[in-house]
């Protein structure tokens, strides 16, 4: 399977380097990095920490929004970026409000009205 990396790696970079310059400079990333191979104690692949640093590799690589900080993956498909389709209504004026906030404030006020807060 080396080999195949060995092959696919600078091709894809290289349309990466393509593919990030035609993008306007506020939503351009930085090159892709290859996530460590992390090893144990044992001298053996650790796949929990592995995994982990691949995550966070990946993590990395979205397109922030500018207003509100949600992220979001560049597809590779002719229609428009879920980022562009996001900031027709996320605007400095008017930011996007966080779904994850939203969502556990929700449980919260469920919870409450159950008679199950304890506080």
């Amino acid at each position: 399977m080396k080999h195949l990396a060995a092959i696919h790696e600078p091709k894809c970079l290289e349309k990466f380097h393509i593919e990030n310059n035609k993008l306007p400079r506020n939503q351009r990333r930085s090159e892709p990095k290859r996530p460590p191979v992390v090893l144990g104690e044992n001298g053996e692949v650790d796949v929990e920490a592995t995994n982990e640093a691949r995550w966070e590799n990946a993590q990395s690589l979205l397109i922030q929004c500018e207003h509100c900080g949600r992220r979001f993956a560049r597809r590779k498909r002719e229609w428009e970026d879920r980022i562009a389709v996001h900031q027709r209504s996320c605007t400095a004026e008017n930011p996007a409000k966080s779904v994850f906030r939203e969502k556990k404030k929700s449980r919260s006020v469920s919870t409450k009205r159950n008679g199950q807060d304890k506080s």
